[in-house]
């Protein structure tokens, strides 16, 4: 649980880098699968909760801030 819950979107569903005007594409452990970034990122997130790194409280404060920031932007 530890390792996964270690991961990043990208090493589960891969990832892009630009170098010199051309484009390499890296896979993730789930390349191979229909599985979406949203979806390896709530993964990633419930492998935390469940190894005890974050809290449901924790999650709940970063929703609040990410609703203020989406509603300022709407406003600018």
């Amino acid at each position: 649980m530890e390792d996964f819950a270690g991961c990043a979107a990208d090493d589960l569903v891969g990832w892009s880098e630009r170098k010199d005007g051309e484009t390499k594409k890296f896979e993730g452990l789930f390349s191979k699968l229909e599985i979406s970034r949203v979806d390896a990122e709530r993964m990633v997130l419930q492998a935390r909760l469940a190894a005890g790194w974050i809290t449901e409280e924790d999650l709940a404060r970063e929703e609040e801030a990410l609703e203020v920031v989406e509603g300022a932007e709407q406003d600018a």
